[in-house]
């Protein structure tokens, strides 16, 4: 189970910068437009987010429908610069 305070890894697969627990597994990935900056930083959780298919109060019906669950949860990492 992650928690808060628990490090992460930084992978980069298919042009994508994601996030993996201490064992290698994917538990979030950043946005598109995200690129490190920072070679040596630290990732941890800062936080876990539970979020639930009615907080979408969109009109893009193509959104809604890319929806696979009615609860999820969204791993916030916190990104410290060791250099």
């Amino acid at each position: 189970m992650l928690r808060v305070g628990d490090g992460l890894k930084l992978l980069t697969m298919g042009g994508r910068s994601l996030l993996a627990n201490e064992a290698g597994q994917i538990v979030g990935r950043m946005a598109s437009a995200f690129k490190p900056q920072i070679s040596d930083a630290r990732y941890t959780v800062a936080g876990i987010i539970i979020r639930y298919r009615s907080d979408s109060q969109t009109s893009d019906k193509r959104f809604a429908g890319r929806l696979k669950c009615d609860r999820w949860e969204v791993v916030v990492p916190a990104i410290e610069g060791l250099g």
